[in-house]
């Protein structure tokens, strides 16, 4: 079997890594940390590949802004597509309900921003 990749993307492409032209968004798994050891859940971090000053306090909360009001419009999205499913049944024979129930339902998951700290100084969002 072949060894696992666990290298962060960079924020240059790289002309072997074709997809990166195609990414808007670098994601990580993060766990939270108390006192030296894992605590709770792991976690899914999106960062985005556009926002270039780390160091921009101001442009980092407008992405994570943004990104909030996005997820939550994809979520109200996708419970409407979930609720006419639910009724397309009532147009078909009874024989195909079954078929509709079965299918699978779209749900994302809550997301919200952590504000990184280090040594008492704010550090980053994810």
């Amino acid at each position: 079997m072949g060894k696992v990749d666990k290298s962060l993307p960079n924020k240059e492409p790289n002309p072997r890594q074709f997809w990166w032209f195609l990414v808007e968004r670098v994601v990580r798994k993060v766990r939270f940390l108390k006192h030296g050891e894992f605590h709770g859940p792991t976690f899914v971090a999106k960062d985005s590949r556009f926002v270039e000053k780390h160091d921009n306090h101001r442009q980092r909360r407008d992405y994570h802004k943004d990104f909030l009001r996005t997820q939550n419009m994809a979520q109200e999205y996708a419970k409407k597509f979930n609720e006419a499913l639910d009724k397309a049944e009532d147009h078909f024979p009874s024989r195909h309900h079954q078929w509709f129930r079965q299918r699978p339902r779209i749900q994302f998951v809550e997301p919200f921003v952590v504000e990184v700290m280090e040594d008492g100084h704010r550090k980053s969002y994810l």
